[in-house]
């Protein structure tokens, strides 16, 4: 079927801030993960096909045993070149349209997702992203057409390693829709990269998932207006981001350093920048 997705989940065990993440227990003490929160909430959006894609390392034999175990469909490939890990899974699933999900994020609203597909097929762009949702709520999706074409001419490392760079740095070869939405409190941190990101998550989900398996957006922004200090157990923490050379570190870190008042690192930063 041409108006059909397939999600792609990256999951893998290794992970510098907080290794074997994605098979936590969530909710805790439970018999499901959070891999198994992310593809529950992705077929609720009713995604045709939904993969998981690890890597081919032993690390991750637990992930693909786990698919296996649970009867997810699963594909191995390079651990580190993520662009091709990524083209294989969707070559070798013959998919059409792809839905790019990240094996952190167990707090994807199914009905973001749905209305997000819905845009996508109405506007037919070659690349479509959401805007303006929490940090791990936000989706891309894009053809398989242009997929290959990023894949066959993405270079540099940052693209290898982040997959979809180079869809929304060449606007000028790739028809590109972005989808605003205008969420409140879209501050609010629904990832799980470190072990205080899974200690919120694990609250969050005693609270919320008791009620609605398939809580969204609209029941966490309740629970942040009733109980708001909740959410202080992970809002300092920095996000990983990949950069792609030496200033645009400098000054990342220099965002990091503000709101502390660290003026002598500041100004030690600032005289290495060259603007």
């Amino acid at each position: 079927m041409v108006n059909s997705c397939t999600a792609i989940i990256q999951a893998r065990m290794g992970s510098e801030r907080f290794y074997g993440k994605v098979l936590k227990p969530l909710p805790f003490n439970s018999n499901f993960c959070i891999l198994d929160q992310i593809i529950s909430r992705v077929k609720a959006a009713n995604v045709e096909q939904v993969i998981v894609a690890t890597s081919n390392q032993i690390n991750d034999n637990e992930i693909f045993n786990y698919c296996q175990k649970k009867g997810y469909l699963c594909f191995r490939g390079d651990e580190e070149n993520v662009l091709k890990r990524f083209y294989d899974t969707a070559k070798y699933f013959n998919s059409k349209n792809i839905i790019r999900i990240t094996g952190d994020n167990p707090c994807i609203d199914p009905k973001y997702l749905k209305i997000s597909v819905d845009d996508f097929f109405k506007n037919s762009p070659e690349y479509f992203a959401t805007r303006g949702l929490p940090l791990g709520t936000n989706f891309e999706i894009f053809t398989f057409a242009a997929f290959e074409k990023c894949y066959l001419q993405a270079k540099e490392k940052y693209d290898i390693e982040n997959v979809t760079p180079y869809f929304y740095n060449n606007t000028n070869i790739f028809k590109v829709h972005l989808a605003q939405y205008d969420f409140d409190k879209k501050e609010i941190r629904l990832t799980v990269d470190t072990k205080a990101d899974y200690m919120f998550m694990c609250v969050l989900y005693d609270y919320l998932y008791p009620h609605n398996n398939m809580f969204g957006l609209n029941e966490i922004l309740k629970l942040f207006l009733d109980k708001p200090y909740i959410f202080d157990i992970n809002n300092n923490i920095a996000q990983k981001r990949f950069i792609a050379n030496d200033t645009d570190e400098l000054k990342y870190a220099l965002e990091i350093l503000e709101p502390y008042h660290l003026k002598n690192a500041e100004k030690i930063i600032n005289k290495e920048i060259k603007y």
